[in-house]
């Protein structure tokens, strides 16, 4: 075990949409991979066994509290709108370009940094805005990745996100 606060991840991340950086953002963000594993059960067992244990499901969400909403980005924040010289309107359908790279990148104490990849992410968050006196508004966007649709029920079409850990960006 390694006990070096080099190691550690700062909490600071530039976030990116489609090469598109999002801007200021207050109140943290978080990354999740909500897994569903089973156990496979057969008579006898006295509770769970090694080696009988199946991956459901995967689904990657990235949490973003989003300080800056600019027409410019709405689009890769919501789903299923269009924007017409400055207004947005709902469009009632998700279309293809809803779906975004999503990329997260986080520093270490040491230098190194941690990127955290999401394809074909959508957001499955609401609109919903706070409107305080003496305070900004904070918009929160939960991006979940994407699978692939699938050909072969029996191959495994590879996970849609990836994390990384790298000693530069270059």
């Amino acid at each position: 075990m390694s006990y070096d606060k080099q190691k550690v991840i700062l909490g600071l991340l530039k976030i990116s949409v489609d090469g598109t950086a999002l801007g200021y953002s207050r109140g943290g963000s978080s990354f999740t991979v909500n897994r569903v594993i089973h156990h496979i059960a057969a008579d006898g067992d006295l509770g769970d066994t090694t080696n009988a244990h199946i991956l459901d499901e995967e689904r990657p969400t990235l949490v973003v509290n989003q300080l800056v909403v600019d027409p410019a980005i709405f689009l890769k924040l919501f789903p299923a709108a269009a924007n017409s010289s400055g207004t947005v309107s709902p469009t009632g359908q998700i279309a293809s370009a809803d779906y975004h790279d999503v990329v997260a990148v986080a520093k270490t104490k040491e230098g190194k940094f941690v990127r955290i990849t999401l394809n074909d992410a959508i957001n499955k968050g609401n609109i919903s805005w706070t409107f305080n006196d003496r305070d900004e508004v904070v918009t929160s966007v939960t991006y979940e990745a994407t699978y692939a649709e699938r050909t072969d029920l029996f191959t495994y079409p590879g996970a849609p996100y990836t994390i990384e850990f790298l000693d530069s960006l270059t």
